[in-house]
């Protein structure tokens, strides 16, 4: 079983048929899905996963954004996904991998989690690819 932290555009890609991404993305859900990873996720890509969802689809976005919403959960009943609020400790550390890798404000909140548990990251993001180490596809 593989530990990381999963960006949202990882999500996005599960979720939206439609995106860009998805092509890449194949691999991952029936691996996740099948128990082989454990995903770390800082709580706000629950927030910036449904409402890229609501914002992107143009049909039943509600039920699109349910649909996420119930999956996560599940996810996290099977222990397949754990939660990190973003608490004081948290924050300071994003600001400090804000300013330090010039990352934009949830990227660095996902950054700066993967550092703190000493994780890979998984993202799409080629500018997170560039600026941390530690990030693969």
């Amino acid at each position: 079983m593989v530990d990381q932290v999963v960006d949202s555009n990882v999500w996005l890609a599960y979720f939206l048929p439609q995106d860009a991404l998805r092509q890449p993305a194949q691999q991952f859900p029936s691996e996740f899905q099948a128990g082989q990873h454990i995903c770390h996720l800082p709580s706000l890509v629950l927030i910036e996963t449904c409402g890229q969802i609501a914002h992107q689809s143009q049909v039943c976005p509600i039920l699109k954004v349910g649909l996420a919403h119930r999956s996560f959960l599940a996810w996290e009943q099977a222990g397949l996904i754990r939660w990190y609020d973003l608490d004081s400790n948290r924050l300071s550390r994003a600001l400090d991998t804000s300013v330090q890798l010039r990352l934009k404000g949830l990227d660095a909140v996902i950054v700066s989690l993967a550092q703190e548990l000493s994780l890979p990251l998984r993202t799409f993001d080629m500018e997170i690819q560039q600026r941390y180490p530690n990030a693969t596809t």
